[in-house]
């Protein structure tokens, strides 16, 4: 059963009878049977007029409910079709009206309708009337149509945003996983209506799955020896594939399959059991009786056996896709990730397409012309310089036996080895699957999803045993401006790089910066180049051949919304999270590195000692260059021989130019090299990187997006045990530790964003009080034995969590660091190094210089924010845990 269409809709102003009209055109078009009217600014002499109240009448059969008494002019008033629905309001305020909404057979859902007032002193009254509703934790539901649904009305500066939202908590995903709103046009006001759509799910056809209980009954394995008693053919590989095909097969045709067949048959044995006792009472010496009450005693354990393996079976799969209580928030995540990565709409150049038949056969079009695209003109030409070759002594590990021990490190220990001795591999074992990951927030065109390949585990055991192998390879063979998907490479080092280049752009230097964006860079690289290029590099023919096998004649299906449409070849491309494709792709842009360093035209910066003239994280390119039209020439004539050869073309629209501002002719480099924003600050790597001071403002973004995040998985679902024990915790302690590194810290952050990272991070784990219940301490099992010893030894007193310190509940930081380094000697030359106002970089220059160790090999361990060595427990955050050596020079 769906739930009757529902939308919210801010008229601004329902005064004018024009815009009851819109409301009931929008009533007709959606066939809507409650509206949500917002801003309807009804004043009250005209609230109590009954014409004005039947001049406003939208439905047939209308009920209706406001908040006039409260606001003045009133805010919110809610309409419905009482034939279709019920709804109970239960609390009312001047900004939110909330209630419960009824409809036939659904159970009861809670609709809360918020239209915030723009004063400060009334949003903060209504803050606190949503607190409950936060802790419900509501996300954002998946949407459709536009992206913006507020617009000024003005045509000069002009402001889009996106002001109108519908949320909801988990358990309506639970109920309706597959629920969407439409932001449909504005239709006469300045906001545009949310309409939702929520129906029950279709059940789909079920895949295939493999049953335990079936291993409890002999008739199983006679099928698995029937399926597997012919003779192997010429390949090994098809032979298994075509056994399990016949074997599923045979399992689908018989009744066994189905786990009625246990429950029935358990029934039919209890029955004879029964009948069979009941005989025994008259005749307890019958040998006949007695020998078949034994077969039937066995038989019914072997069944009850079998429902038991199901039933533990069964318990896990619905534990994968529902979890439990103390798991509440992640399969929270899972469900509002799968709602919003459920292609409702899509738009394509047939237009706007809804039924699924539609959407797979654009998609299918979509891709199939993607991963067929012609071949580059000068993919066999050898014009391209080589660039580093495999050294002689690593061709050996290349090329030799496959070990048990190498499968055995991928997944398990099997005989696989066979594969890389075959002539060719066949092609359903590279079959893969394409899902689409939503780039943005919010989808509609083919182009806002990724393709991701979704490989079988026999395929990417394959896969992973060639990764295994090339890794120790790359080092040697990629250039060193290359440090994604490279062994011990770092992605911070580029950036740290990147920032000391730009800030020669300062000086009368006439340099410019150009970062490139490859369009559909995985997707359209050519395959024989790759392979050419193998050769060039030194690998080993029969390694390249593997190679070959992998990613040559290889078939995609496309996934839409769980179910796999289509079945076509491919020609270009290498497949988005397979495991050898990163590493495959570094090898294809060394091409592009080694031409910008062998082209005698092009000249890059000379900054001291260091020539540099591009850096490369995977496919991001930042490239710095010397502002001249004879080197601008140089780097757009590389850029067209290197796509021409490979396939990879600039996408100028995502590419910018940043300049130093003694560069005058701007507007020729643009235009030679075709790309037409020129900015102060470029983004690379996710951090904001400029010729001049970067700003707050310009750190905004990133530190939204953490506190966003943070502020979300902490409200709605994490206790401090979560947040604690959860792998994501882990991962924002290393986050933390990346943005608290000396590196990060002094090269690439200001102060301010990099302390509100810090303490966003140090707040998701919670606060003193979430270390205490009650009057007893409750402490998380990451925390060492001796640092719980401290703990457990302070005392807790007053009605509030309170922990003392020297009679003071909450010492200032100096203090704490005074006490805590107490114990150490006084160092009285540290300020002349350690000034707060000298950059990290000079100070360990300065560092090294008094104790004499420049020729010395130097490493910094850093932790959570101290800058001297010590080994025991420290003050982190609001938690004290061991910490050891956290300074090492």
């Amino acid at each position: 059963m769906s739930l009757p269409a529902i939308a919210a809709w801010n008229v601004r102003d329902f005064n004018n009878p024009t815009k009851a009209k819109m409301c009931k055109d929008l009533i007709a078009t959606f066939n809507l049977k409650l509206l949500c009217i917002l801003e309807a600014k009804i004043h009250q002499p005209v609230n109590h007029d009954p014409w004005f109240y039947y001049s406003r009448v939208l439905f047939n059969n209308e009920m209706c409910c406001d908040n006039f008494s409260c606001a003045d002019p009133g805010r919110i008033w809610i309409k419905w079709d009482s034939s279709q629905l019920i709804f109970s309001p239960s609390f009312t305020s001047s900004q939110v009206i909330h209630g419960i909404v009824e409809a036939g057979s659904l159970p009861p859902l809670y609709l809360s309708v918020v239209y915030a007032a723009n004063e400060l002193v009334d949003r903060k009254a209504l803050w606190n009337d949503l607190l409950s509703i936060s802790n419900a934790g509501i996300q954002d539901l998946a949407s459709v149509g536009l992206f913006y649904t507020w617009y000024n009305q003005r045509g000069e500066a002009p402001i889009h945003i996106k002001l109108d939202r519908m949320l909801v908590n988990p358990a309506f995903l639970d109920l309706f996983p597959e629920a969407y709103y439409k932001v449909a046009d504005h239709m006469g006001s300045d906001h545009s209506p949310l309409v939702l759509f929520a129906a029950h799910v279709k059940r789909k056809a079920s895949k295939f799955m493999f049953k335990a209980f079936w291993t409890e009954f002999d008739e199983f394995w006679k099928e698995v020896l029937n399926a597997f008693h012919d003779n192997v053919g010429a390949s090994p590989i098809i032979f298994f594939y075509d056994c399990l095909k016949h074997l599923k097969e045979a399992i689908r045709g018989k009744r066994r399959s189905s786990s009625n067949y246990i429950s029935s048959g358990i029934l039919e044995l209890k029955i004879l059991q029964h009948q069979i006792l009941a005989d025994i009472q008259n005749d307890p010496l019958n040998q006949a009786l007695n020998f078949s009450l034994k077969d039937t005693n066995v038989r019914l354990a072997s069944f009850q056996l079998a429902w038991y393996s199901w039933i533990s079976q069964r318990a896990k799969a619905y534990w994968l896709s529902h979890g439990e209580d103390d798991l509440g928030f992640l399969y929270a995540k899972i469900r509002s990730t799968k709602n919003c990565n459920s292609i409702i709409q899509l738009a394509s150049p047939a237009g706007l397409l809804s039924l699924h038949d539609e959407m797979a056969s654009a998609l299918i079009g979509h891709f199939r012309d993607i991963y067929n695209l012609d071949s580059p003109p000068f993919e066999s030409s050898f014009n391209i310089p080589t660039g580093s070759k495999v050294p002689n002594h690593l061709l050996s590990d290349l090329i030799c036996p496959v070990t048990n021990e190498e499968i055995k490190k991928v997944v398990f220990e099997e005989q696989l080895s066979i594969l890389f001795h075959l002539v060719f591999c066949p092609k359903k074992t590279k079959a893969t699957a394409i899902t689409l990951i939503l780039k943005g927030t919010h989808s509609n065109a083919i182009f806002d999803y990724r393709p991701i390949s979704l490989c079988n585990v026999f395929y990417k055991i394959v896969a992973k045993i060639l990764a295994y192998r090339m890794k120790p390879i790359l080092p040697f063979i990629i250039h060193e401006s290359q440090s994604g998907f490279i062994s011990n490479g770092c992605s911070t080092d580029n950036i740290i790089l990147a920032v000391e280049v730009l800030r020669e752009f300062k000086a009368n230097n006439k340099y410019f910066c150009a970062k490139l964006d490859i369009k559909k860079a995985f997707d359209s690289v050519s395959r024989t180049f790759f392979i050419n290029r193998l050769r060039e590099k030194g690998f080993p023919e029969i390694f390249i051949r593997w190679i070959k096998r992998c990613i040559m004649d290889v078939n995609f299906s496309i996934c839409l919304n769980g179910s796999l449409e289509g079945f076509f070849s491919s020609s270009s491309g290498l497949r988005q999270g397979r495991p050898l494709s990163p590493l495959l792709f570094c090898i294809i842009m060394d091409a592009l590195s080694s031409s910008l360093d062998a082209h005698e035209a092009f000249v890059g910066l000379k900054i001291h000692n260091l020539n540099i003239n591009h850096l490369m994280y995977a496919d991001d390119l930042l490239v710095f260059v010397l502002a001249s039209m004879e080197n601008v020439t140089s780097l757009n004539d590389i850029l067209h021989t290197f796509a021409k050869a490979s396939g990879l073309f600039i996408n100028p629209v995502k590419s910018s130019l940043m300049l130093s501002k003694s560069v005058l002719f701007d507007n020729a480099i643009a235009a030679t090299l075709e790309i037409s924003r020129v900015e102060d600050f470029i983004t690379y790597l996710g951090i904001p990187i400029s010729t001049s001071r970067l700003k707050f403002a310009h750190f905004q973004p990133l530190l939204s997006r953490i506190s966003t995040l943070l502020a979300g998985w902490k409200v709605k679902f994490l206790s401090f045990t979560g947040r604690s024990s959860y792998p994501l915790g882990n991962r924002l302690l290393r986050l933390l530790l990346s943005f608290g590194s000396c590196n990060v810290a002094t090269f690439i952050l200001p102060f301010i964003p990099f302390l509100l990272t810090r303490v966003a991070i140090f707040h998701f784990f919670g606060t003193l009080g979430d270390l205490i219940a009650g009057d007893m301490w409750r402490l998380p099992n990451y925390l060492s034995v001796e640092a719980s010893s401290v703990i457990l030894e302070t005392t807790i007193s007053g009605e509030q969590p309170v922990l003392t310190w020297e009679g003071s509940p909450t010492p200032p930081p100096l203090k704490v660091l005074a006490t805590f380094y107490e114990h150490l000697d006084n160092v009285v030359w540290s300020k002349y190094v350690w000034h707060k106002k000298h950059a990290l970089r000079y100070s360990c220059y300065s560092w090294m210089a008094r104790t004499t160790s420049f020729r010395q090999p130097w490493t910094v361990v850093w932790q959570l924010g101290f800058t001297t060595s010590y080994s025991g427990t420290a003050m982190v955050g609001s938690a004290w845990q061991p910490v050891p050596f956290l300074l090492n020079l």
